[in-house]
This record gives structure tokens, C-alpha cells and sequence, in this order.
């Protein structure tokens, strides 16, 4: 049997005692590290992430890094630069999900055609979903 976790990377410690068992991880990293705090409401909420994300990198496990994506809480220059710092840090595989919106907030929106060529090009695979 094939194992995958799906997670936000919050809990380094226990993330590192499950890794060895697992297949594949989709870590969400939600916005670039100086814009951690404000988006989740948390005081160094950014450091646990990148825990993670180095565990991650250090494994043979298979994995794919992912945002979900609304323009208002990551203008497309800051979702670049997100890009670009994980591709420098050797991660291979981004996607983009897009924000779903609910009844009264803020609307479905995907990064510009531009901004799409610009992150595929930073990744061996991208998707935009």
C-alpha cells in the first residue's frame, strides 16, 4: 500500500516521524515567509513550514509544493517571488490552486497567463488548478 499526506506543515516534529512511511506529501505553503504572520493570523507561523519543507528536501520521498492562490492575499509579484525562492531551495513540482470562492466572498481567480508561463518556467512540472 502506497501512502500520501496531504498537509500545511505546521508540526515539523511529528511531520519528521511519519516521513520515512510515506510515498508522497503535497505541502501547502501559503504565501513567502515575510508575509507568513499576516496571512494566518499566527506569530512565526513561517518557521514550521519551512521545517517541513527542508525534511522534505532532504528526503527521497516524493512531493509537491501548492498555493491556493487569490490575488488579494498574494498579488502575482509576491506569488514570483514565492515561486522563485522554492525553485532556488530545489523544489520540482508547484501547483496553483485556485481560491473557491463561497456565496458573498471573494471570487474565483487564477494568476494571469504571463504570471502561469513565468511559474512553469521555474518547474520541472507546474499545474494550475
Amino acid at each position: 500500500m502506497r501512502i500520501g499526506l496531504h498537509t500545511g506543515g505546521i508540526y515539523p516534529a511529528r511531520f519528521a516521524e511519519v516521513l520515512p512511511r510515506l510515498d508522497w506529501v503535497g505541502l501547502d505553503i501559503k504565501t513567502t515567509a515575510p508575509r507568513y504572520d499576516a496571512l494566518t493570523g499566527r506569530r512565526g507561523s513561517a518557521a514550521p513550514v519551512d521545517a517541513c519543507l527542508d525534511l522534505l528536501l532532504r528526503s527521497h520521498c516524493a512531493f509537491e509544493c501548492r498555493t491556493t492562490w487569490h490575488p488579494d492575499w498574494l498579488p502575482e509579484p509576491q506569488l514570483l517571488a514565492l515561486a522563485q525562492s522554492l525553485c532556488s531551495r530545489g523544489v520540482k513540482h508547484y501547483a496553483i490552486q485556485a481560491y473557491r470562492s463561497a456565496p458573498g466572498t471573494l471570487a474565483t481567480a487564477l494568476p494571469s497567463e504571463a504570471t502561469q508561463h513565468a511559474l512553469a518556467a521555474c518547474f520541472s512540472s507546474f499545474s494550475c488548478r
